[in-house]
């Protein structure tokens, strides 16, 4: 991919994230957790990435959370919920 088409990707999913996040608003009981910078600075090429690269042999797991992603999505759902 070009240093464009991963600049578009962006943007798109951060669009796509701004429509879920308005559709959300003022629902009862609804909380959004934006989780869209989340991974900065850990991406799939990263020195410690929250996220897999390319997964050859199971790429349904390409660019998906890995343990630390995982982990780090864990940790702020507990404090978006207040958890202990």
């Amino acid at each position: 991919m070009s240093t464009a088409d991963v600049q578009w990707a962006y943007q798109e999913w951060s669009k796509m994230d701004t429509v879920i996040k308005q559709a959300a608003l003022g629902l009862p009981r609804v909380q959004v957790l934006d989780e869209e910078h989340a991974f900065d600075g850990h991406s799939a090429c990263d020195g410690v990435p929250y996220a897999n690269g390319i997964v050859v042999n199971a790429t349904n797991n390409s660019f998906h959370p890995n343990w630390r992603g995982d982990q780090k999505l864990a940790t702020d759902l507990e404090t978006l919920l207040k958890l202990p």
